[in-house]
């Protein structure tokens, strides 16, 4: 009843301004530091009476709230079990090799998964997507198998500087991670991809899909330029 009282109120507002309106996204941590600051000015400017709150969480959380009606919108990275969730895919992307420029292949354009020393591969922890998505394109099947784990993508930068070992980054995240840090070499995982895809997701009967349609083509055009 709550959903559908909701959905009631939001189809009216959408019915008068698609994009005049309150708004609440969610974002997952692997994504939102090397979105939002390329996404925000630009939504700002084009779109000036959207009111969007914004709310960071790792992707089982997000999906619940999305599902329960706390949230319109989630930007999660695929493939992740969304069950009778709608997801609306607006970005791919590979995953990079970022090694000490001392450390074994490091220079190379691309690495394969079998080259990479696994006892020196650091990931992050439980709980963050990225984590299986890259075990997944690694053909990694025992946690065991890679080392230390972090909470945050730039501490396992920071832990690659030191010679600690090495990790994998998705290109979203390159420039913002790796970009003027000397000492680090970048390779392309050789890998089957995309390694990930990025997607805005929603109630199947959400009353304002019109809005998310902008929103992805908005979106996927901001990310390209």
């Amino acid at each position: 009843i709550k959903l559908e009282v909701q959905n009631i109120h939001e189809l009216a507002k959408n019915n008068s301004d698609t994009l005049n309106r309150n708004l609440s996204l969610g974002i997952i941590p692997t994504v939102s530091p090397y979105f939002l600051p390329v996404i925000l000015p630009k939504i700002q400017k084009k779109f000036p009476d959207l009111k969007l709150k914004i709310e960071e969480a790792q992707s089982s959380q997000l999906t619940e709230k999305v599902r329960e009606g706390d949230l319109d919108m989630a930007i999660l990275a695929l493939p992740y079990e969304l069950k009778d969730l709608k997801s609306l895919k607006f970005w791919e992307e590979d995953f990079y090799w970022i090694s000490h420029n001392k450390t074994k292949y490091a220079g190379k354009s691309e690495i394969k998964a079998a080259e990479l020393e696994q006892s020196k591969l650091m990931l992050l922890e439980d709980g963050h997507c990225l984590k299986d998505h890259i075990l997944d394109a690694c053909k990694i099947s025992s946690p065991s198998q890679y080392s230390l784990k972090a909470s945050s993508l730039n501490t396992l930068i920071q832990l690659v500087k030191g010679k600690m070992g090495t990790t994998l980054v998705p290109k979203m995240a390159l420039k913002e991670l790796v970009g003027n840090k000397r000492g680090l070499s970048i390779s392309h995982l050789n890998e089957p991809g995309p390694h990930r895809e990025i997607a805005l997701i929603t109630r199947s009967n959400y009353a304002c899909m019109d809005t998310a349609m902008m929103l992805l083509d908005f979106f996927s055009k901001s990310l390209k330029n």
